[in-house]
């Protein structure tokens, strides 16, 4: 079979006090690059196998300190 096509995770979150939206960011080597930005409690990733991501909250003072690194990983069905 073909392999499977547009893969995603979901990252969610609790909410934050006095915040306006939230961005998530694809952590990597190289830095971090945002990849979401909502005022949802949830973000919807594409296109990777695995990632490290980091969700910050922000209002109109400013950006918070990032959340704890979470990893999404591609889980294969029937175990392999």
């Amino acid at each position: 079979p073909c392999p499977p096509m547009n893969v995603t995770f979901t990252v969610a979150w609790k909410s934050s006090a006095l915040t306006t939206g939230y961005r998530v960011y694809q952590l990597s080597s190289d830095g971090r690059v945002p990849v979401c930005l909502t005022s949802n409690f949830s973000c919807e990733v594409f296109g990777q196998q695995a990632s490290n991501v980091a969700v910050t909250a922000w209002n109109g003072a400013g950006e918070s300190l990032a959340s704890r690194i979470a990893t999404g990983k591609k889980k294969w069905a029937g175990g392999l």
